[in-house]
């Protein structure tokens, strides 16, 4: 197999990314673009269309039509879930209950497998036309927030959709491996913020990154504040601007509503990089033209209060990590709003100290993030060999100068999976200087002798407190730092053992 591929699916859009020959790239569909709205409507002769399609065929008959359906997955009523949506198709029953489709008097059934996999097999088809694979295995995101059960179920639905199934992974982990955080450098430790703002939910995720491995800190979920705000905001003003004008409220015709919102959605897409600043619809009303011109500027003041509030929940998920903005190292944008010029500049101000990513198309990251980790994850086990490093020797060190009577310190134990980061304190009451020696050998047998790896003299130690770290690489070689209290650096050295490496 030479292809892998990234599936990430919204309530809005759904993307799919290829990883191949070394190089992940984003496919776009057959009327060449990069996203494919997660849109499904059902057509007359049990015919059903997916994507653009599906979006122009719900202006003329939307009750037929099915959108959000990332929300379906998620929620124990459906029916409550489709009662918020424009369109309402018939529901018989509840949990994981079946929609109705009624065509020419006959009533089609689906369950929200069926529309997942509806999707997923759009997604292959676009696959398919841009390789010919025998097998093609995948990746799935998710939303952190999903259970085991509603996992599995977005499992059969890529299996159902001919794909490979090969791990199930959260959207905020495949966003960050999509600009490799923390993979380069394996020495490195940090702290990531997912910002993901899609077209019907906000999520921010806090990251910590430690020897490779991404552990979650904290989360928090806004449902129904997403970009369908921002083309509420527009809409709103060209309707009132329709109003001033024509002296006619279209807000009571669902249909000319219906036309507005999808005018004013791909106004929001395109206004920032086209010289175009004007929302446009046809015949909107009574066969009267919606033409509102609309500034940049303009569209920034109309939004700005809205995504002010994209960043309440920024210092929320700080608050339940119990941490500060300054202790951010990066931010990642993920999400179709996050194309917003405006939100960006909020994001950045916001991190003033941290490193703000949206090279990779944010609508787009996920699906990147997750066909890089499914080359990872692809080899076959029965072809190639599995090693773990682990240190091979009890790791000890000694400070002298501190106390008239120094004793040795356990660093590390043997077995140890490495690399790993191991930190110590002391507090120093005077200026003195201090050797540190570092030990390699075995705690279980005192008598044994230990072997002396390096000495590290350290002069001028100031008063108060003092943090070393040990980094243990891979190949055994431990890199040693020395802090005061004001995060000062006040030595550092790398220690290689004279022998073969310290690991197994």
């Amino acid at each position: 197999m030479s292809c892998y591929f990234g599936l990430y699916f919204g309530n809005t859009n759904m993307c799919l990314a290829m990883h191949k020959d070394s190089q992940t790239e984003v496919l776009a569909n057959a009327a060449g673009y990069r996203v494919t709205p997660s849109v499904i409507a059902f057509l007359d002769d049990s015919e059903k269309v997916v994507g653009l399609d599906a979006k122009q065929a719900m202006l003329r008959n939307p009750a037929n039509g099915i959108t959000n359906i990332k929300d379906l997955v998620c929620t124990s009523d459906i029916e409550a879930e489709l009662e918020n949506m424009e369109i309402k198709p018939k529901v018989n029953g509840k949990k994981n209950s079946k929609i109705e489709s009624e065509k020419n008097g006959c009533i089609s059934q689906y369950k929200t497998t069926d529309f997942l996999s509806i999707l997923f097999k759009t997604m292959k088809e676009i696959a398919c036309s841009h390789s010919h694979e025998d097998v093609y295995p995948a990746v799935v995101a998710v939303p952190l927030q999903f259970t085991q059960d509603q996992r599995e179920l977005v499992g059969r639905a890529v299996t159902e959709a001919g794909f490979q199934l090969l791990r199930i992974v959260n959207e905020p982990s495949a966003a960050a491996y999509a600009y490799n955080i923390g993979q380069e450098s394996y020495d490195t430790s940090s702290k990531c913020l997912v910002f993901r703002m899609g077209g019907t939910s906000l999520d921010v995720t806090v990251l910590q990154i430690a020897n490779g491995m991404y552990s979650i800190l904290s989360s928090v979920q806004k449902k129904d504040f997403g970009g369908h705000l921002v083309t509420s905001c527009i809409s709103n003003f060209c309707a009132s601007e329709f109003k001033r004008q024509y002296k006619v409220d279209i807000t009571e015709n669902k249909r000319s509503v219906m036309k507005l919102r999808v005018a004013a959605e791909h106004y929001k897409h395109v206004v920032h990089g086209s010289t175009n600043e004007r929302c446009q619809v046809e015949s909107l009303y009574d066969g009267i033209d919606l033409n509102v011109n609309i500034s940049k500027a303009r569209f920034d003041s109309l939004v700005h209060n809205t995504l002010l509030q994209c960043l309440d929940p920024i210092e929320e998920a700080l608050k339940s990590a119990s941490l500060s903005k300054s202790d951010i190292n990066t931010v990642i944008l993920s999400g179709g709003s996050c194309k917003i010029p405006k939100l960006q500049q909020l994001i950045s101000n916001t991190f003033p100290t941290s490193t703000v990513l949206s090279s990779i198309v944010p609508d787009e990251v996920v699906a990147v993030g997750a066909a890089k980790q499914a080359t990872l994850i692809s080899y076959d086990e029965d072809d190639v060999d599995c090693f773990i490093n682990l240190l091979s020797q009890d790791l000890f060190m000694k400070l002298l100068g501190f106390s008239d009577s120094p004793e040795e310190l356990l660093l590390c134990c043997k077995g140890t999976l490495i690399p790993t980061v191991i930190t110590q304190s002391f507090s120093v009451k005077e200026s003195t200087n201090l050797k540190v020696e570092i030990y390699e050998g075995n705690s279980e047998d005192r008598d044994a002798s230990k072997t002396l790896l390096a000495g590290l003299n350290m002069p001028n130690i100031p008063v108060g407190e003092i943090f070393f770290s040990f980094h243990i690489r891979s190949d055994g070689s431990v890199f040693v730092t020395c802090k005061d209290c004001a995060s000062k650096e006040l030595g550092s050295a790398t220690v290689v053992p004279p022998h073969s490496p310290s690991c197994t």
